[in-house]
């Protein structure tokens, strides 16, 4: 099927197919963090968390946030992602 990317606000990014592919339960995505934000214990880099969830079967959403829970852009930068859906 066709797959579209939609940004819905600061963080929040949605995949979105004409199909139904991503079946409950069977579904998983794999997300690298790319070269984004670095990690850093105590300076200039920040800390940061990506979620993803499949909300339907036609579409998963993706989340990146500061670690203590503010939406971010930028997480992703150059990042992987990859989706298996199982039989």
């Amino acid at each position: 099927g066709t797959l579209t990317w939609s940004r819905l606000g600061i963080g929040n990014y949605v995949l979105t197919s004409n199909g139904t592919p991503f079946t409950a339960n069977k579904t998983q995505v794999f997300i690298n963090n790319g070269n984004g934000n670095t990690f850093s214990s105590g300076g200039s880099g920040s800390l940061y968390a990506t979620r993803w969830e499949s909300t339907t079967t036609d579409t998963i959403a993706i989340g990146t946030a500061t670690t203590d829970a503010s939406p971010q852009d930028g997480n992703l930068t150059n990042a992987s992602i990859e989706i298996r859906v199982y039989n």
